[in-house]
């Protein structure tokens, strides 16, 4: 098993090198093609993963596979030195470490929100734009639908919670009346 800090060294060069061409997005969906495509049919992670093919095999059946796909240089280059460090196996792991090095080098926060049934879209708006105006980024906000929540919201933002839910504003309640 490889340390995550090597894959997040090839993720960041990527996005780095995405950013600096402005092509971030394109690259993030070939990037997220070519992960889908080995997650869908583990015949082709075996065959790059087999020791007695050559390499200079998979390296043309990689280059063509991306050649027909029309994927930009940028990315064909990264997916020939993933190929050449023998790094395509923990090409799911690399994507997500590339989202998020591009979501820091962007300056874009994402936010897993939870929120009561009935939370309306205006709601979650006027939520994502607090978000906003709180942390001064770009915030890309998930929303889940919890119903043991009265009503309120819980946002995740990487480590950092905050509890607006109605379940625990009266779980605090509770706690100061049992102490009185």
């Amino acid at each position: 098993m490889i340390r995550s800090s090597v894959l997040v060294k090839y993720a960041r060069a990527l996005a780095e090198l995405a950013v600096e061409a402005e092509i971030q997005e394109r690259v993030k969906g070939e990037l997220k093609s070519l992960k889908e495509l080995f997650e869908g049919d583990p015949e082709i992670g075996a065959f790059f993963e087999n020791p007695a093919v050559r390499v200079e095999h998979k390296r043309q059946v990689l280059g063509q596979v991306l050649q027909r796909a029309e994927v930009h240089p940028v990315t064909q280059n990264f997916a020939g030195v993933l190929l050449d460090h023998h790094r395509l196996s923990y090409l799911s792991q690399i994507y997500e470490a590339f989202v998020r090095q591009l979501d820091q080098l962007l300056g874009v926060l994402r936010a897993r929100i939870v929120v009561a049934d009935g939370f309306s879209d205006p709601a979650r708006e006027r939520l994502v734009r607090r978000l906003r105006l709180m942390t001064g980024k770009e915030v890309k906000a998930e929303f889940e639908t919890d119903p043991a929540l009265i009503g309120g919201a819980v946002v995740q933002i990487g480590s950092t919670i905050y509890d607006g839910s109605v379940w625990r504003q009266l779980e605090e309640i509770r706690k100061r009346l049992s102490q009185e």
